[in-house]
């Protein structure tokens, strides 16, 4: 088995770990990024969804993909006024690229490689275990991002509590 270290590893590279990884490497952050898919994107890219909706960070990645590819557009549910970007898949790909690449020094990328295990000590995660059928890896880190959308990192390590934009129901199954 294949083994490194990094500073941070991000599991999912969706909009919230794309995100986490574009204030990693910018900052200087040594990071690693795992993720099922072929590439950064999430659903956003792979699953046919064609619009997103803005994040709260004033200086986040959103704000960049913008400017490089996406539509704006405002839209009214009963009273309040949202806004969210449109865009196609091949579009949101090439800019994620185009925005991470000043910082691809910081950055290794595992696609196409799944989440397998963990290893837990003392309450804290120490590593772990990718694979993507062939090869395996261990990844230890002195820090680990759960953004995988279903917390499978969170919910294997045994965490007690998550936290994120959803609702406490969808997590304690309510």
């Amino acid at each position: 088995m294949k083994s490194i270290k990094t500073d941070v590893c991000v599991i999912g590279a969706g909009a919230g770990g794309t995100g986490c990884v574009y204030r990693l490497i910018k900052n200087g952050v040594k990071t690693v990024v795992v993720d099922k898919n072929s590439d950064f994107g999430g659903t956003a890219v792979f699953s046919g969804v064609d619009g997103w909706e803005p994040g709260v960070s004033l200086d986040g990645i959103h704000t960049l993909l913008n400017e490089e590819t996406l539509r704006r557009c405002t839209f009214l549910r009963g009273n309040e006024t949202l806004k969210r970007f449109q865009f196609e898949g091949d579009a949101m790909r090439k800019a994620i690229h185009t925005v991470l690449f000043p910082y691809k020094n910081n950055l290794i990328t595992y696609f196409g490689f799944l989440f397998k295990d963990c290893h837990v000590s003392n309450d804290n995660i120490e590593s772990v275990i990718v694979s993507d059928g062939k090869t395996s890896i261990e990844i230890t880190a002195k820090y680990f991002v759960d953004a995988s959308g279903d917390i499978i990192l969170a919910r294997k390590a045994g965490c007690a509590h998550t936290f994120g934009s959803e609702g406490k129901e969808r997590y304690v199954g309510g």
